[in-house]
């Protein structure tokens, strides 16, 4: 250890000493003005304002092109593990949730995501379409991912975190056509994607199309039987172009298409049956950037989107459901034999547009302001007590301040304020303190304050089964009595950032975070239910009942986390993620019946510890080896189910070449090879799977 280095690390930071070396020592320089302006990588998604690792107010990681390769994922939601204290689940093949800090079902609600810029946050549930963003994983350049609340930036829904996608620029591209091509040992996952990109003059411009089928995940039973049905066949189109109108000016234009059909229900099983449903997403956007000066710039941002998911279900006839006669089903309900229907598919719609402007106030002080105003349209029939398109309105003020007090001290400031019909006005402030010790690390303290606002199937839910000839009510299976309030979360944060001119990089967090309202559903009596009448004779006790929400939850939680990141060269590079906790209390509602509320803790909610290694190995020859491990302890058991804890491995050996002048790629590599686990409740596990890519632009 450095001599100079045990000076800086007196006090409060002795406890980080170790943390704080590696993997070099800090350059021995007596702190001045230039030595804490130096060329660090930016860091943009915190507070919109471009920034340093050591000056953001949060903890961040970033996960770049080369990580993105070397990791083995086959889809975006799966990289998210290389982040310190997320998790990803699987709870089937065609659904994929990420978290951050557990707390989650399988929709993720409390997750904001944004690709350049723009919520894919779904209106209807929450959380994110995973299979039905037109976006290929090529495409992506790097994703920052603020590992804690950011609603002062963001908004309402970026609660326990914020993933931004960022997706390569159009200059980029614009030498050169690109081709993928991967397939899967057995022939179970098949996927070709074509970039081409061009320019014209001021104009730069790249169009990718991409096919993707996967037969999902391996969910048989011992005796062979399979369970989940999960395939899925997905068809996108994703153009990006920016023109650059003067020197001062650019105008970027972004349009995507996907088309898919997802694998729904259950082999052998007479309520849930298997079907493919068709499912249409796209997007349109443009963004103005008007570049006054280094210190000035003002944005104009607008959005369009639009999903619709068909998922409509007709379940065997009452009398299979029940293994009773169809005399009796008459008998008792007054109506011949027949399926139940169901239908919980919807139709979404999102206009979005927000102006921001970064300034620069006095050589010490800048700031970011903006304002949004949002329109989501929501029709699902089926899932909502209102029939016809449900219009949600939302407005936003923000704005965050950098000022550097001194050289060493600088204050991050700022306060979202947001309006909506649904809960009326909130206001998430946030206000952090950094303290460089020399140009390679800094201390940071932060409080921030967040909400989650009810999502509408939470605040409108009426989920309903009908009988599929005479169209009447046979069971409610869930619902909300509206009036939900939004979640809050106080989150307190200490941290310890450094980097070395990119070559090595560390970010400890202490942390503690009071969540308060959450909403939960719980699953009560429903004596009305038409079910009943059949359900009690035949002693199926549980078809009388229907889940609803509630605010009936709340939890605090400390602990660490820490995310190392080390790249010597281009052919060597390991990352590495871990997060513990220290307290994890808690509890929701989880059942209402005639002797009472039942409660359940929600300590399992919240695995104790998660921790992901990436490392990479150039060989020679252009021949790189990569290996990443994933282990995730006790996840999931809150009162429904056993533990999900795991480890789990990909292993990827890849190989450079060229023809005829043109470079390619060709690679090989094994995701899970440590065998069979679950990752998310006790459904579809994952299974090894063996991958063959080849790959070149020319």
């Amino acid at each position: 250890m450095c001599a100079r280095e045990r000076r800086l690390h007196a006090g409060p930071i002795l406890l980080l000493a170790v943390v704080a070396n590696w993997p070099y020592c800090a350059v021995a320089a007596t702190p001045g003005e230039e030595a804490y302006f130096n060329d660090l990588p930016s860091i943009v998604t915190v507070t919109r304002l471009e920034q340093s690792p050591l000056e953001i107010p949060a903890a961040v990681t970033i996960i770049d092109r080369p990580m993105i390769e070397a990791s083995g994922a086959v889809a975006i939601p799966d990289l998210l593990r290389l982040a310190a204290g997320f998790q990803v689940g699987h709870p089937y093949g065609t659904r994929s949730t990420v978290t951050y800090h557990g707390m989650t079902n399988e929709y993720s609600q409390r997750m904001q995501v944004l690709v350049d810029g723009r919520s894919v946050y779904s209106p209807v549930f929450g959380g994110v379409e995973w299979p039905l963003l037109p976006l290929a994983l090529e495409d992506i350049e790097r994703i920052e991912v603020t590992r804690g609340p950011n609603a002062v930036t963001y908004g309402a829904n970026s609660y326990l975190g914020v993933i931004n996608i960022i997706t390569t620029h159009p200059a980029a591209n614009t030498e050169h056509a690109y081709t993928k091509v991967i397939g899967e040992t057995g022939g179970d996952f098949q996927k070709a994607l074509m970039r081409q990109g061009g320019s014209s003059g001021d104009l730069d411009y790249y169009l990718t199309l991409e096919h993707r089928w996967d037969a999902g995940l391996d969910d048989s039973e011992p005796n062979g039987t399979r369970q989940e049905f999960d395939e899925s066949r997905i068809n996108q189109l994703r153009f990006r172009s920016e023109y650059r109108a003067d020197i001062n000016d650019y105008l970027d234009i972004q349009l995507g298409v996907n088309d898919a059909q997802l694998g729904q229900g259950k082999f052998n099983d007479p309520v849930s049956q298997v079907r493919m449903t068709d499912n249409l997403a796209h997007f349109q956007q443009i963004s103005w950037r008007h570049e006054e000066d280094t210190q000035q710039q003002t944005q104009l941002l607008f959005y369009h989107e639009y999903t619709d998911l068909q998922n409509e279900l007709e379940t065997a006839p009452l009398s299979a459901i029940f293994n009773v006669s169809p005399q009796l089903v008459e008998t008792i309900l007054g109506v011949p034999d027949q399926p139940v229907a169901g239908n919980i598919g919807h139709t979404s719609e999102r206009y979005n547009l927000e102006l921001q402007h970064r300034y620069r106030v006095t050589p010490t002080l800048r700031a970011v302001s903006g304002a949004e105003a949002r329109l989501d349209r929501v029709r699902a029939p089926g899932l909502l007590d209102i029939k016809e398109w449900n219009n949600a309105y939302l407005y936003r003020l923000f704005s965050n301040g950098e000022w550097r007090t001194t050289p060493q001290w600088l204050v991050n400031g700022g306060a979202m304020v947001e309006y909506s019909e649904a809960v009326g006005s909130l206001i998430s402030p946030r206000l952090a303190v950094n303290y460089l010790l020399n140009q390679e690390q800094a201390i940071r303290a932060s409080y921030t304050r967040a909400y989650r606002t009810p999502s509408i199937i939470e605040q409108h839910a009426y989920l309903v089964s009908t009988l599929a000839y005479d169209g009447g009510v046979i069971d409610e299976l869930l619902k909300s009595r509206g009036g939900l309030e939004p979640e809050r979360m106080d989150a307190w944060e200490l941290g310890l950032a450094g980097d070395h001119n990119g070559r090595g990089s560390y970010d400890l967090k202490l942390f503690r975070e009071k969540m308060s309202g959450l909403i939960t559903v719980a699953s009560e009596l429903n004596p009305s239910d038409p079910y009943c009448a059949i359900a009690e004779t035949v002693h199926y006790p549980d078809f009388c009942r229907v889940d609803a929400y509630s605010n009936s939850g709340e939890i605090v939680t400390t602990g660490a986390e820490l995310q190392l990141g080390y790249r010597p060269s281009s052919a060597r590079m390991a990352s590495f993620a871990w997060s513990h906790f220290f307290q994890r209390e808690g509890e929701i509602l989880f059942s209402r019946n005639s002797s009472g509320d039942n409660y359940v803790g929600l300590d399992a909610w919240v695995p104790e510890d998660t921790l992901t290694l990436l490392a990479q190995q150039g060989l020679g020859s252009d021949t790189a080896l990569s290996v990443m491990v994933h282990h995730v302890d006790s996840w999931l058991s809150a009162g429904k189910i056993n533990d999900v804890r795991f480890t789990t491995a990909n292993a990827r050996l890849s190989k450079r070449f060229k023809v005829a002048g043109d470079e390619g790629t060709i690679a090989f590599w094994v995701n899970d090879l440590l065998g069979s686990y679950y990752d998310f409740f006790y459904f579809s596990p994952t299974t090894p799977r063996t991958y063959l890519s080849v790959e070149l632009a020319f």
